[in-house]
């Protein structure tokens, strides 16, 4: 995923991220942002209580409402709100080539980041179809990188949204996962977060 996003900004042969002819390829500033959001999406365990079932395709899951950081959120504005896109969502706007790579749909116009939304929290809003809700850092919330020589400051916010889940799940008598996948989940929580990936 790293090899390939790097050289040709695409992930998983499904986003193209540098979609605009204005721009094909991303600054370098923008291009470290998307790709700790892609790891952070695709790769941290952290993120597991707001991931739902994916309703557009390609695909078949995606982030709800996780609560985002604002000082993160502005860091990737401000490192993106120069590129070009022809998607306002990127979720449900696009176009899809014969490959599964998102295009621009016919009679799109391309613009910069800038003049398609109006805010740092409006493009993390909406960038991804509301994967993303943009929060106080007073609050509770998520960053896609952190100094990895601190503890993971996304760790106590995904065990009490997570809690706050099973709790919620018990009262009204229904099981979030089998105990083969809670014993799954917890497992590659703690060794994710022994090794500090996340």
């Amino acid at each position: 995923m790293t090899t390939s996003f790097l050289e040709d900004h695409q992930w998983m042969n499904m986003t193209d991220y540098g979609h605009c002819p204005q721009k094909p390829r991303l600054s370098p500033e923008c291009e470290r942002l998307n790709h700790d959001e892609v790891c952070f999406f695709a790769c941290s365990p952290n993120s597991g209580p707001w991931i739902v079932k994916g309703t557009e395709s390609p695909f078949n899951h995606r982030l709800k409402h996780l609560p985002l950081c604002a000082s993160q959120c502005d860091k990737w504005w401000n490192a993106c709100k120069e590129e070009y896109t022809c998607h306002r969502n990127w979720l449900t706007d696009p176009a899809w080539d014969a490959n599964g790579v998102n295009i621009c749909p016919k009679d799109a116009v391309c613009k910069k980041y800038t003049e398609m939304y109006t805010s740092a929290a409006d493009f993390c809003n909406t960038i991804w179809d509301g994967g993303y809700h943009v929060v106080p850092d007073t609050e509770p919330c998520m960053e896609f990188s952190f100094d990895p020589t601190k503890p993971n400051p996304n760790i106590p916010v995904a065990r009490a949204a997570a809690e706050k889940k099973a709790a919620v799940s018990e009262a009204s008598g229904l099981k979030m996962y089998p105990p083969s996948g809670v014993f799954v989940l917890f497992t590659l929580f703690l060794f994710c977060t022994a090794l500090k990936l996340f």
